[in-house]
């Protein structure tokens, strides 16, 4: 394993489950901060005097002839190369402070990056996009104008590019011996920005190899007497552009030696991958600082746990058995469970109706007979004295059922398994007979006259009877008198028969109001029954469906306790194995970058 980008995202991958709130808001900082990295270019800023080549020096290293060379004409504008899909060129012109930008044709770039300010006019830097594999690796060239001449402009934009390189090749030429003005510029800006700077003696095709040698030796001497520097701390390298632009077209192996580009190349490899892990090593510092704050505490947990009892497992592990069990049992509609509670709400209710149908029956026969017979019921109030008597048993009725209820449900919801989260309480029976108004209804004719006759008859029989008894006195008399007697008898009779059938009509009449009223509100107390079955068994279903939500929420709680007591202090001290093979390593490689310093 080495100090990479996806070293850290492993690591970082690795520890997040472990994380609390507190600890994965930080830790997303830091990852934050490594999405960052990976997404970041390299910019490696070619700077020096006015012709020393830099442009030609960007050609060769680019493979191909994109910046404008001249002997007569310097380069005054910053050119910004990065990798594209396409070819494409974006000038920004105008001031610092309000750059504005637009998309070029390709083949205009000279005229925006070589002359004066008017001639380029006002073009400040341009945007290059490439599809060259070179710059595939988040690899950025910015060609600056060469310092030192008479145009200030090109000293300015070339220093207000130089904070942004992470390596710097500064361009010297075998022609030219190192002026103060380069140990100057070297010194107090590249050395100042640039924490990676590069040598590049350019243009070797034009000296002897030893006297190549000499002047490299002698650049490397210069700045660091000039810079106070030592010389293992100077990269310098010689180059041909003009023998790589060769190379290019000719692919002679040579060519490319004689260049000195390769080693430029493998420098400069090496300096981006400097530069990718120091910028790497900066999270790596504070994942490690972060892992540290972890580890700690981590260790003295690893200190005080102990293995756990195997029965402890052995207990949990069968409670987990019964919780699926229970689970089962509730959610599945075949359980031997469920059927007991659907047969049991199916006795129940069969019971509740069955009490009810002979309630009704007793309310609506014998229980209305008894009250119309009794002789408030025939008096002027009768029919509000019916009501009330009737509404009065309905209410008892009503309680009774709703008793009856309550104890089915209570009995129900006892059961083990619904572990006393089922509660229904059975709503109260509303229901009133209305108070009928009195109606006298008029007793036909025939039945007048029929409750007539038997007092007719009884005054012939009383005639008869009294005749004989009177005729013991006298002839006379018992014509006289029996009739007299028969006729009291018979009128008596009479009225008294009369009578019965104006009470027996009225009493009909109360029936036939209350009748209907009570069968109404027997079938509104069965609806009632019905309804609250219903009402109870669509309780009793959130119940079930809570509780099997609540079993598998128990169970995977469970199951992570049996996890841990089994795991946890290997998966602990595995954890603290894996953090501290990972430190180790990223100490190595930052041992490594040092080295590469």
């Amino acid at each position: 394993m080495t100090l990479t980008t996806e070293s850290l995202q492993n690591i970082i991958k690795a520890i997040q489950p472990y994380m609390d709130k507190g600890q994965t808001e930080e830790l997303d900082i830091i990852n934050s901060r490594l999405s960052e990295i990976i997404s970041s270019k390299i910019k490696i800023l070619v700077c020096g005097e006015f012709k020393r080549g830099k442009s030609s020096f960007v050609n060769a290293f680019l493979g191909r002839n994109l910046c404008a060379v001249d002997q007569d004409i310097c380069t005054s504008v910053v050119s910004i190369i990065k990798y594209g899909d396409k070819e494409r060129v974006v000038r920004n012109y105008g001031a610092l402070s309000d750059i504005k930008q637009e998309e070029i044709p390709f083949d205009r770039i000279s005229e925006y990056s070589v002359g004066s300010a008017s001639e380029v006019q006002n073009t400040l830097y341009l945007e290059i996009e490439l599809p060259i594999d070179i710059l595939k690796n988040d690899l950025v060239i910015i060609d600056t104008p060469g310092v030192g001449g008479l145009d200030p402009r090109h000293a300015f934009i070339t220093t207000y590019f130089l904070p942004l390189a992470d390596i710097t090749l500064f361009m010297t030429d075998v022609n030219e011996p190192l002026t103060i003005t380069e140990l100057e510029f070297f010194k107090d800006k590249v050395a100042k920005y640039a924490e990676r700077n590069i040598v590049i003696v350019n243009k070797s095709d034009l000296k002897p190899i030893d006297q190549v040698e000499t002047i490299k030796n002698d650049t490397v001497a210069k700045i660091a007497e000039y810079c106070s520097l030592t010389d293992n701390k100077i990269s310098i390298y010689t180059t041909s552009s003009k023998s790589k632009l060769n190379y290019d077209k000719t692919k002679i192996g040579k060519l490319l030696d004689k260049s000195g580009f390769k080693a430029v190349y493998e420098e400069i490899e090496s300096t981006v991958s400097d530069v990718k892990n120091q910028r790497i090593e900066l999270i790596q510092s504070a994942l490690q600082e972060f892992l540290d704050n972890i580890i700690t505490p981590l260790q003295l947990q690893l200190n005080q746990i102990e293995m756990p009892d195997p029965k402890i497992i052995s207990d949990l592990k069968q409670r987990e058995a019964d919780m699926i069990a229970r689970s089962k049992a509730l959610n599945d509609p075949s359980s031997e469970f469920r059927v007991l509670v659907q047969r049991k709400i199916t006795e129940y209710r069969e019971a509740v109706i069955n009490h009810l149908n002979d309630k009704s029956i007793m309310f609506t026969s014998t229980g209305l007979s008894k009250v119309l017979n009794d002789g408030k019921a025939k008096t002027e109030e009768g029919a509000r004295w019916v009501a009330s008597r009737l509404n009065s048993a309905l209410e008892s009725l009503g309680a009774e059922i709703e008793l009856e209820l309550n104890d089915a449900f209570t009995k129900i919801a006892s059961m083990k398994e619904f572990e006393g989260m089922l509660k229904y309480n059975v709503k109260s029976f509303e229901y009133q007979i209305k108070t009928m108004p009195t109606s006298k209804r008029k007793v036909p004719i025939h039945k007048q006259l029929m409750s007539l006759m038997p007092g007719m008859g009884a005054g012939v029989a009383a005639n008869v009877v009294a005749s004989s008894v009177l005729g013991l006195l006298g002839a006379g008399i018992a014509s006289v008198a029996a009739p007299i007697v028969a006729v009291a008898v018979g009128l008596g009779i009479a009225v008294k028969s009369h009578s019965d059938i104006i009470n027996d009509t009225e009493l009909m009449n109360l029936r036939e109001q209350y009748q209907p009223q009570i069968m109404s509100a027997i079938q509104q107390l069965r609806t009632f029954v019905e309804t609250r079955f219903t009402e109870f068994q669509q309780e009793l279903m959130s119940v079930i469906m809570l509780r099997v939500k609540n079993e598998q929420s128990s169970m995977q709680n469970l199951v992570k306790e049996i996890t841990l007591l089994s795991n946890n202090q290997k998966l602990a001290l595995s954890k603290k194995i894996a953090i501290e093979k990972r430190l180790k390593l990223l100490a190595g490689q930052r041992e490594n970058l040092v080295k590469l310093q």
